[in-house]
Order: structure tokens, then C-alpha cells, then sequence
């Protein structure tokens, strides 16, 4: 097989699963490790691709950031799918911190249904509204200015409140997920909370459907992923998970 037409069938492969790992494309045409490197650092040169430890991805995409009545009606069956699956992490008696957001909303519904004894601190009145009327959920709501088009509280009174408390686990919901980037969001108002309750917790949850994966955002929440847990739908791809996993990031799908 010709180099150029190798590299062509990467790029399909890129184009159909959005990353692919040396080891796939060594088996794939029977060459060396070395041989696939020279091709993939030749296509990153020609910016057809973005390299990462252990393979390539499609170069990060942006993602397109809609009012939050849009993003509540997209991934349905996806978010239900991994609010679920987080929900098996929480054990009674636990202090959760949790993020506002379409997600947030999937999250408190399965939480609520869970009927797990907890303590919820939050700055999202939409968490707030759904987990009001549980018996077994404690919850603290964060003062502050309200920002109607997220329906969360922000500023430097909900920042002080979040900063006196420290949660045994935080379930965060960033609307971008990148290795190379870690996880993004767009809200400015915002931003500085989602850090506080990544940075006060003994466990950081981080709940994305698979299309935010290797998407970037304007704002980043954390360049660390190593340090937390990626819960995600099983729509994400083997491919991107196999190269998540090789960077030793922990995810579940």
C-alpha cells in the first residue's frame, strides 16, 4: 500500500469514529509503531488531525452553545442513561455538591428517584425545585445575584457559600471534554463555582454525553482529568474511550 493512500484510509477512520489509537492502525496495515507515528505527525502538520498520547483525534470541534430550554430537550435518553449510572456512586449519608445545567436537571431527577439519604449543596434552583420535596435530601441553596437565563445563582456571595463547605462528592456538568483541554464551559458567571466544587471534594464526577467529547468551550473548568471520573452514554465511541483510558483517565459508559 502507497503512503498517501494509507494515510487517506486514516482519515476516513478519523472521519467515521473521531479517534483512532496506534495500536488499531498498526494491526490495521500490518506496519510499525514508527511508520504510523511519521503518518500521523505528518497529517497533525497538515492540521487534518490533532495527536494525543497513544493516537489521533479529529480536530477539536467548538461546541455550539444554546439557550438552556434548547439544551434540556437534546440527549434525552442519553443524560437519563448517565445520571443513573452516576447515582450508583452516591452512598447515604454523603455530601454532594452539584452543578447547574440541562444535565443537572436529568441528575436531580435520577437522585430524587434513587431515594438516597443525602445532603445536597447546589446553586442551581432548578436542583433545588426538584430535590425540595425529598424527605431523605438535605439541602443547601447558595445566595447570591440569579442569573434567570442558566436559573442559577452566582457572584461572590454564592462563591463564599460554596468555599465553606466540602463535599464528599461533586457531580459537575461542563458542556466540553477534551484531552487536551480538559473540561469547558461557556458561563462566565458561572465559571468560578463550577472550580470551587471541582476543587472541595474527596471525588470529582464529571457527566457529559458522548457528543461534548473533544469539543472545546471558551472557559476551562479543569485541565486535569486524571484527578476524576467520566461518566458518559454508551454512544461514545471504542475508539475514543480505548484513548481516554490509555491517558489513564478513569470513564464510564
Amino acid at each position: 500500500m502507497f503512503v498517501n493512500e494509507r494515510r487517506e484510509i486514516i482519515l476516513r477512520i478519523l472521519n467515521e469514529q473521531r479517534s483512532v489509537t496506534v495500536s488499531q492502525l498498526t494491526e490495521r496495515f500490518g506496519v510499525s509503531i514508527e511508520t504510523i507515528r511519521r503518518d500521523l505527525d505528518y497529517l497533525e502538520k497538515q492540521q487534518k488531525l490533532q495527536r494525543v498520547h497513544g493516537g489521533a483525534i479529529t480536530p477539536n470541534k467548538k461546541y455550539t452553545f444554546d439557550v438552556i430550554e434548547k439544551r434540556m430537550q437534546e440527549h434525552l435518553d442519553e443524560k437519563k442513561q448517565l445520571s443513573d449510572k452516576a447515582v450508583e456512586y452516591i452512598e447515604n449519608g454523603d455530601m454532594l455538591f452539584v452543578d447547574s445545567g440541562s444535565t443537572a436537571f436529568a441528575f436531580a431527577l435520577s437522585l430524587k428517584n434513587s431515594g438516597k439519604r443525602v445532603k445536597v449543596a447546589t446553586y442551581s434552583s432548578d436542583v433545588f425545585q426538584i430535590l425540595s420535596g425529598c424527605p431523605n435530601v438535605q439541602l443547601i441553596l447558595s445566595g447570591g445575584l440569579y442569573l434567570p437565563a442558566e436559573k442559577a445563582f452566582y457572584g461572590s456571595l454564592a462563591c463564599e457559600c460554596m468555599k465553606k463547605m466540602y463535599a464528599d462528592k461533586t457531580f459537575l456538568f461542563p458542556s466540553a471534554i477534551s484531552l487536551k483541554y480538559g473540561a469547558g464551559d461557556f458561563i462566565y458567571e458561572l465559571i468560578d463555582l463550577q472550580k470551587i466544587i471541582a476543587e472541595q471534594t474527596n471525588n470529582l464526577f464529571i457527566l457529559a454525553d458522548s457528543s461534548k467529547f473533544e469539543a472545546t468551550a471558551n472557559l476551562q473548568i479543569t485541565d486535569n482529568l486524571s484527578t476524576c471520573t467520566l461518566i458518559t452514554d454508551e454512544g461514545l465511541p471504542d475508539s475514543l474511550y480505548d484513548l481516554y483510558t490509555y491517558n489513564n483517565i478513569k470513564i464510564i459508559k
